[in-house]
């Protein structure tokens, strides 16, 4: 499947969201009939599409190329859907976590009543994982009901999650930099916003970020354990470690999860869909056609 080079989707932000946008199908698109069926009502499913995107770069200056990859690689396989993507900024780990539920808070009142057969969440990297909790910590508060988990038939996880690895994080974060120097001060400034996130998470009782994040994502107050998950992943992530991500796997399945694992040889962090477009968007269709199957 090719990106076009103009842009088929309209975003527009989501009022009181700043790292948060919306596109709903144009007037008069339909299903492309791709879709699969819903089991109980054997009608077509206008599936509403969760992206999470993680990038330093703001929205409003337009969709550069890796964003638009998914965006209307979406649109094609689903013109009838609604798409609302969730950008993770780097400076998460220096944001109080009050700051990011209340932020993210719309997008939880945008969700709370979708129904949970039409919905993908399509999450990309840690960050995304994070960003994924805060708007279920929204849902939360804006529903009182701290047992309710996020609206999803399936979740695919891109390149995630992790284990926490400060050098590694902060190689993978600075790798586009060519100045040695430029590069070493860059990469002493992200080690210590992740010692202030690390702080942070110890005083509020939470230990290590990653870990609480990972134990949030297995939580059923966080996501249905009847959602099957897809994980895509790589030997040769130099950020996300191949083996986190089985064992994270691993322990939903123990969980009842139904659990699929999509492994590429040697793709970069988040560069999957880059390396072979055909086998990561038959990874998606899989992934919805697995999620419509009666249980």
């Amino acid at each position: 499947m090719n990106t076009p080079t103009t842009l088929e989707r309209a975003f527009e932000p989501i009022e009181g969201a700043p790292n948060a946008l919306i596109s709903r199908p144009g007037p008069g698109v339909t299903s492309s009939g791709d879709e699969p069926e819903i089991p109980n009502n054997g009608m077509q499913a206008y599936r509403d599409l969760w992206l999470e995107f993680v990038s330093d770069a703001p929205w409003e200056r337009g969709f550069n190329t890796s964003s638009r990859q998914y965006t209307e690689g979406y649109n094609k396989l689903y013109p009838g859907a609604t798409q609302v993507v969730i950008q993770n900024h780097r400076s998460w780990w220096l944001t109080r976590e009050e700051t990011s539920i209340r932020s993210i808070a719309p997008v939880a009142k945008l969700i709370q009543d979708a129904n949970p057969t039409q919905t993908l969440i399509h999450v990309f990297s840690n960050g995304g994982c994070n960003s994924l909790v805060n708007v279920s910590d929204g849902l939360h508060r804006l529903t009182s009901k701290q047992d309710l988990p996020l609206p999803a038939g399936c979740i695919i996880f891109d390149s995630c999650p992790g284990e926490t690895h400060w050098g590694r994080g902060a190689h993978a974060f600075t790798g586009g930099i060519k100045n040695h120097l430029v590069k070493l001060l860059a990469q002493l400034l992200i080690l210590c916003a992740f010692c202030v996130a690390w702080v942070f998470s110890e005083v509020a009782g939470r230990g290590d970020p990653s870990l609480y994040m990972r134990k949030r994502l297995l939580s059923p107050t966080t996501l249905p354990h009847n959602a099957p998950r897809t994980f895509v992943y790589s030997k040769e992530d130099e950020l996300v470690q191949w083996n986190a991500v089985e064992a994270h796997a691993a322990l939903a399945k123990k969980r009842g999860v139904d659990v699929t694992l999509e492994l590429y040889e040697s793709t970069p962090h988040v560069n999957h869909l880059k390396a072979d477009p055909e086998r990561y968007w038959t990874i998606v269709s899989d992934a919805w056609q697995r999620a419509a199957q009666p249980s």
